[in-house]
């Protein structure tokens, strides 16, 4: 490469001399002066400055220099192709990695969101319940306290009947033993009269007896000396009369 840009650099070099030398009306110029600018036609049809031997010289060693820079460029940009590739092969294994974790952090963020779903719906159920049961909770505290009062109001007119129906079990207890003593007092009485009465006819019968007998102990007595011959005595007394005489005056 550096032979070649010699060689072009030198025939670039002649043939802008030659060409100078002949179009040139002024005497051949020493080769320190600075030559006209001359262009040639390139074979891409563009024009382009031939440049003088010295400095197309300057520029081969520079071109020279510029390829050993060029080599090491090559190399090292090998080396950071080789790394570059290396590390793209890294960055594609973590991309991979890095999606299949973004996958899996949006199904457990989408099973989050369901959970939430979830929970949000119970909250507001439990909420809804809770609203209800407070309500119910208000309206049996109402309840509880109008049974209070009615349970304070039966209470107190339970202890007026068992009072009452202690007052009235000491008054059955009472009546009950004025019954029993009026019943014991009457048996009494009706054992008293039931004696009395057996005394009673008891004399009554003996007074009865003792008068009959004393009536037929009289009658033949009575009959021997008032008693005319061959007659009654009209003035003689009918025992018969006098009997129920005799015994009401015992009576």
């Amino acid at each position: 490469m550096k032979n070649l840009l010699t060689l072009l650099t030198v025939s670039l070099l002649c043939s802008g001399t030659a060409n100078a030398g002949k179009s040139s009306s002024c005497s051949p110029q020493p080769v320190c002066c600075t030559p006209a600018v001359q262009w040639y036609k390139a074979k891409d049809g563009t024009l382009r400055e031939k440049l003088p031997y010295w400095t197309a010289l300057s520029r081969a060693e520079d071109a020279d220099d510029m390829e050993i820079k060029l080599r090491d460029v090559q190399a090292e940009l090998q080396s950071t192709s080789a790394a570059l590739a290396e590390t793209k092969a890294a960055s594609e294994k973590l991309k991979a990695e890095f999606e299949a974790q973004l996958a899996e952090l949006k199904q457990q963020l989408a099973d989050e969101r369901q959970q939430v779903a979830s929970q949000k719906e119970r909250g507001d159920k439990a909420e809804a319940a809770l609203t209800s049961a407070n309500a119910q909770v208000t309206e049996l505290t109402g309840v509880s306290k109008k049974s209070a009062e009615d349970l304070a109001a039966v209470s107190t007119e339970l202890k007026n009947v068992v009072a009452e129906r202690d007052g009235l079990k000491s008054a059955n207890t009472d009546l009950q033993k004025q019954v029993t003593d009026l019943t014991a007092a009457k048996n009494a009485a009706d054992a008293a009269l039931k004696t009395t009465q057996d005394e009673l006819n008891k004399a009554k019968q003996e007074a009865v007896e003792s008068k009959k007998v004393q009536v037929q102990a009289e009658a033949p007595k009575k009959d021997d000396e008032g008693k005319p011959e061959g007659g009654t005595d009209p003035n003689a007394s009918d025992p018969k009369s006098e009997t129920p005489e005799s015994s009401t005056s015992a009576g």
